[in-house]
């Protein structure tokens, strides 16, 4: 079992991801109704949004010292990319939710391993 503060630190760093996913798909929400450069422009403000939380994902992994923590959310993330940018959105509305079922159930794992050491 690991360390109580890395469970600790995984949930926490997953429930920052919950958030941060949601936020990208309320971006994309908003992206969807707009047209011709602003679109072009709302499509470069997603991305770069979608960057950042892949880092933060990153400094994660680093800080848990995993590279299999929160990798499927990674993967989930990089092909919301690509599907933004062919105007599949309903493809990338799939995207966030399996990157939030990943990152939910990491949160999941680490709640119920802190509860048996009576930490939550």
């Amino acid at each position: 079992m690991a360390e109580p503060k890395d469970l600790i630190r995984k949930f926490e760093y997953g429930e920052k991801l919950k958030s941060e996913v949601s936020i990208a798909n309320q971006l994309l929400e908003k992206l969807i109704g707009l047209k011709d450069d602003e679109l072009i422009g709302g499509q470069k403000v997603v991305e770069a949004y979608l960057n950042s939380v892949m880092i933060e994902i990153k400094l994660a992994q680093n800080v848990l010292g995993s590279k299999v923590i929160f990798a499927r959310t990674t993967r989930k993330l990089t092909e919301a990319i690509g599907r933004i940018n062919l105007r599949e959105y309903d493809q990338a509305r799939l995207c966030f939710s399996d990157a939030l079922t990943d990152v939910t159930t990491s949160c999941a794992e680490s709640f119920e391993a802190l509860a048996k050491l009576k930490l939550m």
